[in-house]
Parts: C-alpha cells; structure tokens; sequence
C-alpha cells in the first residue's frame, strides 16, 4: 500500500477518502493526504454538508404563500450557512447564485420571523436550524462542541436550549390536539341504544335520517330488528344499513306471495 501511495503522492497532493477503496483509517493523515470524513468522496477543499429537508414543506399554506424569489432564497440561506445556522449577509453573492436580484429589504421582512440578526446585522441566525438538523445538543457529542462553541460566542446557546423546550411543548400539545380530534370523532360515532331489548345502536345522525326516510314507520323498523336479534341472534356491523335493507327486501316482495315470502325469508336466515 505504501509503495502505491507513494507512487500518487509524488506527482502531486490529493484528497482521498482512504475508507472508501478499502483502506484502514490511519490516525495521522500520509503526507501530502487530506482525508476526507467516512462518506464523503468529494474532490475539493471543502467538505460539501448534507442537510435534512422538510418535505412537509410544500404542504404548509404558510410556505405556498411566499413569493417564487422568498422561495429560493430560502433554500439558498439553509444551503449556505454555516453548521451552526448562521449565514453571513451577503445579498449580492445570493443574487448571483440564485440568478434573479434579491431585494434585501423585501426578504428581510418576508423572512423576519425566520431569522435574527447577530453580529450587528452582518450574520442572520436561523432559529429553526439547529433543531432541525440536530435535535438536542449535548457536550458529550464530539460533533456537535463546534456548533456549541459557535452559539456561546453569539450568545445563542440559551436561546437555542430555550427553543428545545419550546418544541418538547408544541410536540405534546399536538399530541394532546390529536387526542381530543379523536375524542370528538368518538363522540360524533357514539350510539345510543333502541328497542324493548336494547340491541339496536343508532347514531343520533342514522336516527334523525331514519324518521325523515320512513316517517312514523321508524320506530316499527327498529322494534322488528331488535326482536330479530333477541329471537334469532342476528349479528349486524351497522344497524342503520341493516333497516335500509330489511325495508328495501320488503318492498321488492311485494309482489310476492306470503309462501313465497316466508321461503325467500327463510333462505336468507341460513
């Protein structure tokens, strides 16, 4: 291996990802050898970050809203800063990479509720950042000192730890929302019993269309199912499709003989 190495490095420096074609990881680099992080294999000074992206996005009214121009630089703005969510202002290199003039005054106030300025406004930090890309930040993490370091100068930490709390929150009280939807979809299903025997459950809604269906009828309609049940133990998923069917049979025999009736009648018990 070394006569190969060897062999590259004196044409001139390279930067090689040693993990990446099967090499044991060195703890001191070869001369001449910049190694790259487990993963990355690209050939430049700089290591080229890969950043989580909100998919969700595009389904947030919030976000559709905003301007074709307040899109793009957005993804421009969590493409460019830092590891620490902080971007240095620079609305000249922005309207260049992105191809179209941005109005530093119009993004600042479409955008205000996304950043704060830091460094008398020649950095914006991106509140949501961090707890985006990282979740909780913790000393032990190797990683993530840089990034602890960063906030302390700005004095961002606690304002970055106060926002973890904040999330912790909101998790539980969309958890807590959830719950109570699901409540009052119970309650809106909940059915109350009918008839002598108390086998019919009817949602308030199924009895009120059942009256404006069949009139003063209804209430035969539930006492002939209700004693089916007691007598023959009919086992129904939805009382109310059931009375629609039992009076729809009936009105298709009536043309039939009561003979007639009571054979079909008796085919449909088996």
């Amino acid at each position: 291996m070394g006569k190969w190495l060897n062999s590259i490095i004196k044409y001139e420096p390279i930067l090689i990802n040693l993990q990446s074609v099967g090499f044991f990881m060195p703890p001191v680099p070869f001369p001449g050898i910049k190694v790259l992080p487990p993963g990355a294999t690209f050939l430049n000074e700089d290591f080229m970050p890969k950043r989580f992206t909100d998919t969700d996005k595009w389904k947030k009214r919030s976000f559709r809203k905003r301007c074709v121009k307040c899109k793009c630089f957005w993804f421009y703005l969590l493409d460019t800063c830092d590891h620490s969510g902080i971007w240095e202002v620079d609305f000249e290199l922005a309207s260049f990479c992105i191809g179209e003039e941005m109005n530093e005054k119009y993004i600042r106030e479409s955008l205000k509720d996304k950043f704060i300025e830091i460094d008398s406004g020649k950095k914006w930090f991106i509140e949501d950042f961090i707890y985006f890309q990282y979740g909780s930040l913790s000393e032990d993490c190797r990683p993530h000192r840089p990034i602890i370091e960063k906030l302390k100068k700005y004095n961002l930490l606690e304002r970055v730890l106060k926002g973890y709390q904040k999330g912790i929150e909101r998790v539980k009280e969309q958890e807590q929302e959830k719950e109570q939807e699901q409540e009052k979809k119970k309650e809106k299903e909940k059915k109350t019993i009918y008839g002598l025997y108390k086998h019919v459950r009817l949602t308030d809604s199924e009895h009120t269309k059942l009256q404006e269906k069949f009139g003063t009828i209804r209430e035969d309609l539930i006492r002939e199912l209700d004693e089916g049940i007691e007598m023959k133990g009919y086992k129904y998923l939805n009382h109310y499709l059931t009375i629609l069917k039992w009076e729809k049979n009936r009105k298709n025999n009536d043309d039939l003989t009561p003979a007639q009736r009571a054979t079909k009648r008796s085919i449909e018990e088996l």
